[in-house]
């Protein structure tokens, strides 16, 4: 029987395999299109620049001495660059050869033209100043000394007093009565400004639009997006401090968009372009989502970050108090390179031409290059 059953399978026929179904064919997603940032104007204050991104590291090609500590912004483009130092505002080609100096009791960064520099004063006056020859002429200004650089508003230019007038060359002024804490900032016919009774203010040709309570004291002025303001504040009743995001438009404008904590409290006014970054003295630069408040990355450097950042569309540069300037990715936060200066970064540095311009505390003005 066994083998007659072995015989009966062996000759049934197999079924046919059943078949395998195709598997759908794998389609890669396309990565997400670049994010384009339109380049913020200078009124904003935001540390952007249009200038590249230094291609590799850096060294020491010049260097002179002027007499004071270099605390202002220095103010470059490819021909030509201007410091302030111990109220002069001095001139100075891109490959560190002396020009002119002028005497005008310089107090704000220096802002420039086509064929002219703008410097603000402590004896209340705006000085445009020839770029060829240092020769100027001079503007009253009603607020007591100048804060700041100028800023450019609809119709011309805006400075900042120190009792709080804003004054501008587009027919308009207002007296706030409320001390400025830091540089202005200025979009259309708005300029912006913190006090030293801790408010961010916005003031137009026709008053205070709003003003906004801080958290704490303000740490200078604000920096700027197309849709909020930030500005750094100062340890307060035991907390560190951080930067506040204040809406500055439509139906929110004056409100808090949000606030973030540092690990101690802001040196220096942040920087905005894509991110917010933020300069603290507890040795770290923050980057914070503009958006959320949320953190994406922090560096760590050695000593307080001190200066605002000069953000391009690849890197950021900014001072330290440890001597160094660091060069910054600003998508990951990896260090690109740093330099030892041998003095504490006091002044905003400044792409001029293939190289960078730093400003120290013991009055150096150093030129670096590829």
């Amino acid at each position: 029987r066994w083998p007659m059953m072995l015989l009966l399978l062996a000759c049934t026929p197999k079924p046919p395999p059943r078949p395998i179904p195709a598997l759908p064919p794998v389609v890669e997603e396309a990565p997400p299109p670049p994010v384009t940032i339109p380049d913020p104007p200078p009124g904003w204050r935001s540390g952007f620049t249009t200038a590249t991104a230094l291609p590799q590291r850096v060294a020491e090609a010049w260097g002179f001495t002027l007499r004071g500590p270099v605390t202002e912004p220095i103010a470059g483009d490819s021909r030509q660059a201007f410091a302030v130092a111990d109220g002069r505002l001095v001139a100075f080609s891109a490959d560190g050869k002396r020009g002119w100096e002028a005497r005008i009791d310089a107090t704000g960064g220096p802002v420039l033209l086509e064929s002219t520099v703008i410097a603000g004063g402590g004896d209340g006056r705006v000085h445009w100043v020839d770029r060829a020859t240092g020769r100027d002429t001079t503007v009253t200004e009603k607020g007591g000394a100048v804060v700041g650089p100028v800023v450019p508003v609809d119709g011309g230019f805006a400075w900042l007093g120190a009792t709080g007038t804003v004054t501008t060359t587009a027919n308009w002024s207002l007296a706030t009565n409320l001390p400025p804490a830091g540089r202005p900032a200025a979009d259309g016919n708005t300029v912006y400004f913190a006090s030293t009774s801790g408010q961010l203010n916005a003031v137009t040709p026709t008053g205070i639009a709003w003003s906004f309570t801080l958290p704490a004291a303000p740490v200078d002025g604000p920096a700027l997006d197309a849709e909020r303001a930030y500005v750094s504040y100062a340890p307060h009743d035991g907390e560190p401090g951080g930067v506040v995001a204040v809406w500055r438009t439509g139906a929110s404008a004056g409100q808090e968009a949000w606030r973030f904590a540092t690990g101690f409290g802001p040196e220096a006014a942040p920087a905005v372009y894509g991110a917010v970054y933020v300069p603290d003295k507890d040795g770290n630069l923050y980057a914070v989502d503009p958006a959320t408040g949320d953190q994406r990355w922090a560096f760590e450097g050695y000593g307080a970050f001190a200066t605002q950042p000069v953000v391009t569309k690849k890197a950021l540069y900014v001072g330290n108090g440890d001597g160094h300037l660091y060069a910054i990715d600003t998508f990951d936060g990896g260090l690109d390179w740093k330099v030892d200066l041998g003095a504490p970064v006091t002044a905003e540095p400044v792409i001029v031409g293939e190289g960078v311009v730093v400003g120290l505390a013991n009055g150096r003005v150093v030129g670096l290059v590829p």
